[in-house]
C-alpha cells in the first residue's frame, strides 16, 4: 500500500514511523521551509566547539529575537521565523491574531516548541472516545525513539512517564531551590489537586551542554524535533520526502486517493494518486485543506484551544545573578493544579528561571545601554522567575475558521480566523491566578497575579478539535476513531484537529501518540495498489 503523509511535524512523522513499521510505502509531501543556509552554518560552527569557546558575536546573532519585547514573544529558531507561515501567497490568511499562523517548516512547529512532554490525564479527556489506557502503548512506543528527561516530585502520580529510560538534566540554582521548597510543602497539598516535579522535556541529556540558548535553538540538537527522525527515515530509504509541495486538495475516486499538489519551485500543479492519505498539516493547514477539498466556502469550523497566560514570580529567597549561569533556558519545573469548586480539569504551569532573554525583554541585559539599572534591580531580579500557564479548552476562548472563495480560479482561497468566547479565558485565568497565589505562599513563592498577561487565542499553538473523533459521527465536521472525515474511507486526519478537547498541558506528545495509533490501526486499503 502506498501512503501519502502530508506534513513533517509531530503528527506526520509519528504516522510515517507507524506506517513504515507495517511495511507500507510512504511518501511525505511537505512545504518544508528550512533555516537559511548561512544561519545553519553558524549553528553548526557552535556545535563543533565547546560552549566556553563560543564566539559571543555568533551566539548573539543566533539568539537575536526582534519580538522579545512583545507582550508574548514569538519563539524563533536561531533568529529565523522560517517555520511560521507569514504572508505566504499560496496560503493567504485573514486573522485577528498576527501571532497565530500555519506551520510551513520542515519539522513543523517541533522546531520551535518548548519540548514539554506530558501525557494526558483522564479527567481532561472525558469527551474523547479514547482513554489514556488506550493510548498508553503508543506513548511507550514513541518513547523508544524520542528522548525524554524528568526527575523528582509528585507529578508521576498524575502523569506517568511511561518509560524506564527517563533522562536527567542539570538543574539551575533557582529551579533547584524551588523544587526543594515544593518538596517541603508536600504535606500541605492534596495530591489529587496539586502535583509538581522536574519538567518532563524531550531533551537528550547526552547531547546537552547547557549554554542558555534553548529558547533560540539548540546548536547540539539536544532538543528533539521531528526533522531529526525525518532525516533518519530518508537516509534509511524508509520514506520518500518531497519538500516544497503545497497540497491544495485531496479526494477519493475509483482510482484511489487523488492529491493536487503545487510545486513551489516550478509553480506547476499535478495530480498524484495514492492508496491512502494521512493529513498532519497543523490546525490551520488541515482546516484549509479539508474545506477546500470539499469546496465548503463560508462555512465555519470551531478550533478549540488552550489559552495561555504569563505570571511573574517572586521567590522568598534569591539566588545571586541567576542569569549568569550557562543553564538550560527551558522550563525546569512543572506544577499541575485544580481550582476548588471549578471543573475537574488540571491547570498546567511551567516555571522558568531568570535568564538572558528575560533581561533583554526588561532592557537590563549586560550589553544594553541601561544595564546599570540591572545592578540596582538585582535584589528583585535575583528572586524573579516566570510562570507560563495553560487552561483547558473547556474554559478557554475558541477560534472560528472559515474559507473565503477566491476572486479568480487561479487564486487560492483565503482562510479567515476569528477569536470568540474570549471572556471564558479571562474568567478562568483569574480563578487560576488566585489559586496560584494561595498555593504559592506554602512554598515561599509569590505569584504576582495583577501583572499576569493573557495571550491572544491561538498564540500558544495548542489547538485543534475542528474535526473531532467520535464513536459515531453525527455532524459534517466530525471524524471516526481513525480520523476519517466526511464519507471518505482512505483519507485520515492525524493531527490535533481530531482531538475533541485540548488539555492545559502541552499536546505535541499526545498528537504524536494518536497519529501513531491511527497508523497502526488503519486497515489495508482495498483496490489497486499504487506502488
Amino acid at each position: 500500500m502506498h501512503c501519502a503523509v502530508i506534513g513533517s511535524g509531530p503528527a506526520g512523522i509519528a504516522c510515517a514511523k507507524g506506517l513504515t513499521a507495517r511495511g507500507f510505502k510512504v511518501t511525505i509531501l511537505d512545504i518544508g521551509e528550512q533555516l537559511p543556509a548561512k544561519t545553519d552554518a553558524l549553528a553548526k560552527e557552535l556545535a563543533a566547539m565547546p560552549v566556553k569557546d563560543w564566539p559571543q558575536d555568533v551566539k548573539a546573532e543566533l539568539s537575536r529575537n526582534p519580538t522579545i519585547k512583545d507582550p508574548i514573544p514569538r519563539k524563533l529558531y536561531f533568529g529565523s521565523d522560517f517555520a511560521y507561515g507569514t504572508d505566504k501567497p499560496y496560503a493567504p490568511l485573514d486573522s485577528d491574531n498576527s501571532a497565530f499562523l500555519p506551520s510551513v517548516g520542515r519539522g513543523g512547529y517541533s522546531t520551535v516548541w518548548g519540548a514539554a512532554s506530558l501525557p494526558v490525564a483522564d479527567c481532561d479527556i472525558k469527551d474523547w472516545p479514547l482513554t489514556r489506557q488506550d493510548l498508553e502503548p503508543y506513548y511507550r512506543e514513541i518513547l523508544n525513539w524520542m528522548p525524554v528527561s524528568g526527575g523528582d516530585g509528585t507529578i508521576e502520580t498524575a502523569y506517568p512517564s511511561f518509560t524506564e529510560r527517563l533522562g536527567r538534566l542539570p538543574l539551575d540554582r533557582q529551579s533547584e531551590k524551588l523544587l526543594a521548597d515544593l518538596k517541603k510543602s508536600e504535606s500541605k497539598h492534596n495530591p489529587s489537586k496539586f502535583v509538581y516535579g522536574e519538567a518532563r522535556l524531550a531533551v537528550d541529556p547526552g547531547r546537552c551542554d547547557p549554554c542558555g540558548m534553548c529558547l533560540s535553538g539548540c546548536p547540539r540538537q539536544a532538543i528533539y524535533d521531528t526533522s531529526e527522525t525525518l532525516n533518519q527515515l530518508v537516509d534509511g530509504k524508509a520514506v520518500v520526502y518531497r519538500p516544497r509541495q503545497v497540497v491544495h486538495s485531496v479526494n477519493e475516486t475509483p482510482a484511489g486517493v487523488e492529491i493536487i499538489v503545487e510545486d513551489l519551485e516550478s509553480q506547476s500543479r499535478q495530480t498524484l494518486t495514492f492508496d491512502a492519505a494521512f493529513i498532519g498539516a497543523g490546525a490551520l493547514g488541515t482546516a484549509r485543506l479539508l474545506l477546500n477539498s470539499k469546496r465548503l466556502f463560508n462555512e465555519s469550523l470551531t478550533l478549540r484551544q488552550s489559552s495561555k497566560f504569563l505570571i511573574p514570580i517572586l521567590r522568598a529567597k534569591g539566588v545571586p545573578s541567576p542569569w549568569a549561569e550557562n543553564a538550560l533556558a527551558l522550563s525546569r519545573v512543572f506544577i499541575e493544579f485544580k481550582v476548588q469548586g471549578f471543573a475537574d480539569n488540571w491547570f498546567h504551569v511551567q516555571v522558568s528561571s531568570m535568564n538572558q532573554m528575560m533581561l533583554e525583554a526588561l532592557n537590563l541585559a549586560p550589553d544594553q545601554s541601561r544595564s546599570w539599572k540591572r545592578f540596582l534591580a538585582s535584589p528583585v531580579l535575583n528572586r524573579l522567575m516566570v510562570a507560563w500557564c495553560g487552561i483547558h479548552s473547556d474554559h478557554s476562548a475558541q477560534i472560528s475558521v472559515s474559507l473565503s472563495p477566491p476572486d479568480t480560479a487561479s487564486e487560492p482561497p483565503t482562510l479567515i480566523s476569528r477569536a470568540k468566547e474570549t471572556e471564558k479565558s479571562v474568567l478562568a485565568g483569574k480563578r487560576a491566578a488566585r489559586t496560584l497565589f494561595r498555593n504559592g505562599l506554602s512554598h515561599g513563592t509569590l505569584f504576582l497575579s495583577p501583572m499576569s498577561r493573557l495571550s491572544a487565542p491561538g498564540t500558544g499553538y495548542h489547538c485543534g478539535g475542528s474535526f473531532p473523533h467520535r464513536h459515531k459521527k453525527v455532524s459534517t465536521f466530525e471524524t471516526d476513531l481513525l480520523g476519517r472525515p466526511f464519507d471518505w474511507e482512505n483519507i485520515y486526519v492525524i493531527g490535533g484537529s481530531v482531538l475533541p478537547s485540548i488539555p492545559a498541558t502541552t499536546i505535541a506528545f499526545t498528537i504524536m501518540v494518536n497519529a501513531l495509533r491511527i497508523a497502526t490501526q488503519v486497515p489495508i486499503a482495498s483496490g489497486k495498489s499504487h506502488a
